[in-house]
């Protein structure tokens, strides 16, 4: 193979990984409890088995999560669990916070 055909083969693998990997959504957030920024809460979606614990700001991302319509569910010990029906698109961005009671 010529050096043109190797670089061509490269870039179209490149490209291609590039559009597959932007394909996912993202949501990120916060989780309060009671007014307080949670510590220990865990933010979960129904059906793909996804979840994340917030870091110490109470704050949590969920990363390249398939187009699709969702439960997201937020829980700590000693709340009462919160959940919302959402829609995640190709290449969404939602902000979704959380406050437990």
């Amino acid at each position: 193979m010529g050096k043109l055909s190797i670089l061509f083969i490269f870039l179209l693998l490149f490209v291609n990984s590039q559009f597959c990997h932007a394909q996912g959504g993202r949501i990120s957030g916060k989780v309060i409890l009671l007014g307080n920024t949670s510590k220990q809460a865990t933010v979960s979606l129904s059906g793909i088995n996804t979840s994340t614990v917030t870091d110490s700001l109470g704050n949590y991302i969920l990363e390249n999560i398939k187009a699709g319509k969702y439960q997201i569910q937020a829980s700590s010990v000693g709340y009462h669990d919160m959940s919302k029906t959402i829609t995640v698109n190709a290449n969404d961005l939602l902000q979704l916070n959380f406050e437990l009671r």
